[in-house]
């Protein structure tokens, strides 16, 4: 099947590449350090009684930034729709489900 030892490790190597993303190691770690700081931000806000942080569901920083893009698409969605002075999180469930009254 190869020529010789070179030839399939550079078959090896080719395929590998195909199948891995390079990621730079400093813009992984400033984007894990921006992430952590949003979660710690939004449970300083559930402390405080912020209304939009204490619907968030879960402290996990995936389901923080879910939850803020649930939110986010369904307010585009509503768009025209009356202004709130606390926006509420309700109406963003799962993704693509309208879940209203749910908590995020």
């Amino acid at each position: 099947m190869y020529e010789d030892a070179a030839a399939k490790q550079r078959a090896y190597r080719a395929r590998l590449g195909a199948e891995m993303m390079r990621v730079n190691r400093r813009r992984r770690a400033a984007l894990e350090g921006r992430v952590n700081r949003l979660a710690e931000a939004v449970g300083q806000a559930r402390s405080a009684g912020c209304p939009v942080a204490v619907q968030i569901r879960g402290a996990a920083t995936d389901t923080i930034v879910d939850s803020l893009t649930e939110w986010f698409e369904a307010r585009a969605a509503e768009a025209g729709g009356p202004e709130r002075a606390a926006p509420s999180l309700e109406g963003a469930g799962s993704r693509g489900k309208a879940a209203r009254g749910r908590r995020l």
